[in-house]
């Protein structure tokens, strides 16, 4: 060994600390793991490798100081096994804000990521752009969105926000593929809430940029959780549902489910306008388990990540007890990007309808929905992965041909013996079409409720839309999850 080692391997190990010891303390006292104790929590141990520890840009011009790693600690290594590239952003360094080399060494690891083709995490706790680097940092935060953008759709981009992440930061970590964050410590939006704190006059009126605000409002997050070693667990959960890159296929995960076993008596669902459709979702599920993406935002679209035979598909599905099930606006753009992330990966996609049509209100009308609406057809229309529609109970309207129409791209669609399947809902065709009987009947109400079961029968029947070779079976439910 060379005289001067013991003095570059001393300079590396200062380089590696981070922060002061005051810095580390501050962000355990705020409730925050460093960022390689986030490392160490998601990667396997012992299997990670750093990359860059010596890389480094002009001292920051405030302190005069040189930068830590360049306040980002990236690397490779393994979670359950399987290779992944990580960087998490290092608070105690310069906040970590965000310059020149900061962004180069993500973009080094994500460009790693893509050649050996497999995921790459991002683990986000950042002031923004460094105010030292003036349009150089600026310029950083151009990159990161270009390289997001090349790598979209090539491997699985999965983005942890654990601190602050607003304005660009914020922009960057909606580019990838699923956004989680931690409650308390994770701030995510346009501004962060002191923005708006400051214009209301009082603290946190509407807890904009929060991770609730994020997940149940906002969209920008997908996933939430209370503390920050739930979310890295969970992250390792949601990594079994993906492939390592859009050539290959999700892991095979082998169960001792019975593909055939007995399922739950659907009978209190035929015809039912409230019920729970993650029921269904469980019951056709090996072992029953689901992980679902966007729980709180939009909750009359479900979509979720289940196995199927060992194989991982991704369910989209109308809930019918919120508003019926109706497609709104938001449930709108939340299915056509769980549609878009499944066709990405090779994921195959199974649509359970039960809606009673898109949404009518002139709410819905400022919020784009036509146009949502056609982003989901959109969707479903360019999808080259295997999809599979079911209608459970009504189909109705628009959404029919947004979501179970084989002329849309369905591969086989489904109905059980309960389903309707019309133009508009029974009651409101038959009280067009027999007006005039309904009227002069002598209980109208008992009219009302004849002409809708004969137009249901006549017209909305799961038996007409077969006909016509648009339902390719009508299955008993309890064979639901076999066929």
């Amino acid at each position: 060994m060379s005289s001067n080692a013991p003095n570059v391997l001393a300079q590396k190990q200062a380089l590696m600390q981070g922060g002061s010891p005051e810095l580390v303390e501050a962000q355990h006292s705020a409730g925050k793991l460093t960022a390689r104790e986030r490392i160490e929590k998601v990667i396997d141990e012992g299997t990670f490798i750093e990359v860059g520890v010596f890389l480094k840009s002009r001292p920051d011009v405030i302190t005069g100081k040189d930068v830590p790693c360049e306040g980002v600690v990236a690397g490779f290594g393994t979670v359950n096994d399987r290779p992944v590239y990580i960087y998490a952003q290092d608070y105690t360094v310069l906040s970590g804000s965000v310059g020149h080399m900061h962004a180069e060494k993500i973009c080094k690891v994500m460009d790693m990521a893509a050649q050996n083709g497999v995921p790459v995490i991002g683990v986000l706790d950042s002031a923004g752009a460094r105010i030292g680097e003036g349009a150089d940092a600026l310029n950083a935060y151009g990159k990161l969105f270009k390289k997001s953008a090349e790598l979209s759709g090539v491997i699985p981009q999965l983005t942890l926000v654990c601190g602050p992440c607003v304005g660009a930061a914020a922009i960057a970590a909606s580019m990838s593929d699923v956004t989680f964050v931690v409650d308390e410590i994770a701030e995510m939006g346009a501004y962060g809430a002191a923005t708006y704190d400051a214009k209301a006059g009082k603290a946190d009126p509407t807890g904009i940029a929060s991770a609730a605000y994020c997940t149940e409002t906002s969209g920008l997050a997908q996933l939430r959780y209370e503390k920050e070693d739930a979310c890295y667990e969970a992250l390792k959960s949601f990594l079994e549902y993906l492939p390592s890159n859009n050539l290959e296929d999700a892991p095979i995960v082998l169960s001792a489910d019975d593909l055939n076993r007995d399922i739950p008596s659907f009978d209190g669902y035929l015809g039912s306008a409230d019920y729970d459709v993650k029921d269904v979702i469980r019951a056709i599920a090996d072992n029953n388990s689901t992980f679902e993406l966007g729980e709180a935002f939009a909750p009359n679209m479900v979509t979720a990540f289940v196995r199927i035979n060992e194989r991982s598909i991704g369910v989209v599905a109308n809930q019918p007890k919120e508003d019926g099930g109706s497609i709104n606006a938001k449930g709108a753009e939340k299915a056509s990007d769980f549609i878009n992330l499944c066709d990405a990966f090779n994921i195959p996609v199974l649509t359970l309808v039960d809606t009673k049509g898109v949404a009518a209100c002139s709410c819905q009308e400022s919020a784009g929905i036509v146009k949502r609406c056609a982003k989901l057809a959109g969707s479903y229309a360019q999808a080259t992965v295997p999809m599979v529609s079911l209608v459970l109970n009504r189909a109705v309207g628009s959404s029919y041909a947004l979501m179970a129409s084989k002329a849309l791209g369905m591969d086989m669609v489904y109905a059980w013996p309960s389903a309707e399947i019309a133009v508009m809902p029974s009651e409101a065709a038959a009280m067009m079409l027999y007006d005039e009987e309904i009227k002069k009947a002598d209980d109208p109400q008992k009219a009302r409720a004849e002409f809708t079961a004969k137009y249901r029968e006549i017209n909305a029947s799961p038996i007409h839309a077969a006909q016509g070779g648009y339902i390719d079976d009508i299955i008993d439910p309890i064979n639901t999850r076999p066929i």
